[in-house]
């Protein structure tokens, strides 16, 4: 059997852009010594669809670098389905609150990137993988200009509380680093799996955040962008999305935004 220094390799030559291996190595790493029994344990547990999706995906790239046939995989990773979210739509007012008092609670860089996901609207692997030149000072504002899911080019501009955040985050990064986030391996940035760690260490201690994952806050962010009115073409290009009917299945406001949002209408 193959072994981790061939993986990253074999899904190199299959095209897969560098956050996806690191997600599909990460997957793996947890998976070992057998990836098909920890599949079937994890589909016990039914965590929520994506987390499946993502193992299923790894774990079969895995079979196929070892010489497994696409019929043997299939009858060795059932497609399975996962529960919904508890969580569909943004955190409230109340629950980002708790939400940023607990992730300032948690170590360096998971803290930096907790606090900047619901302010940035970046995908985890996207902010994780983020490297010190994608940071653009322009003028007066902070930019995150970086290749996302897709291999897409994008922009990001940081408001005001997003680019404190980083600014001091970036005070403290080791002027040598390349990445920036660094994760314990040298030269490699913090992984995703980290910062979802962290965020089931802070669902498990909240009654208000029991539906938290890091999508959440990517949802989080959309909601509060069209409340702030940020209107729906600009937040597609923000989230990174092809098609706009994908943005708009983020856009589902909390009755704390629907209130904010009459407040500021005169004349109703």
């Amino acid at each position: 059997m193959k072994d981790l220094s061939d993986f990253d390799g074999y899904l190199r030559r299959r095209g897969l852009l560098p956050n996806t291996r690191r997600s599909y190595k990460g997957v793996v790493i947890r998976s070992l010594p057998n990836p098909v029994e920890w599949y079937g344990r994890l589909v016990a547990q039914r965590p929520p669809a994506g987390t499946i999706q993502q193992a299923r995906t790894a774990v079969a790239h895995w079979l196929r670098m070892n010489g497994e046939d696409e019929a043997s995989i299939r009858g060795q990773l059932p497609p399975a389905k996962g529960r919904k979210s508890e969580q569909k739509r943004g955190l409230s007012g109340q629950a980002l609150a708790a939400y940023i008092e607990a992730a300032q609670g948690q170590d360096e860089p998971v803290q930096t990137i907790l606090l900047l996901l619901p302010r940035t609207g970046l995908r985890i692997s996207e902010l994780c993988g983020l490297k010190r030149d994608e940071v653009i000072q322009r003028e007066d504002r902070l930019l995150l200009s970086f290749r996302g899911k897709g291999d897409k080019h994008r922009i990001v501009p940081l408001g005001s509380e997003g680019a404190e955040i980083l600014s001091d985050w970036m005070i403290k990064l080791d002027p040598g680093s390349a990445v920036l986030f660094p994760g314990r391996r040298v030269g490699q940035p913090v992984s995703a799996w980290s910062v979802q760690e962290a965020c089931r260490r802070i669902r498990a201690e909240s009654a208000d955040l029991r539906g938290l994952t890091p999508h959440i806050l990517r949802h989080t962010y959309a909601t509060r962008a069209v409340v702030a009115g940020v209107d729906l073409a600009s937040l597609k290009a923000l989230l990174g999305h092809d098609d706009i009917k994908t943005t708009q299945r983020y856009l589902n406001p909390s009755v704390d935004d629907l209130t904010a949002a009459v407040d500021g209408v005169k004349g109703i």
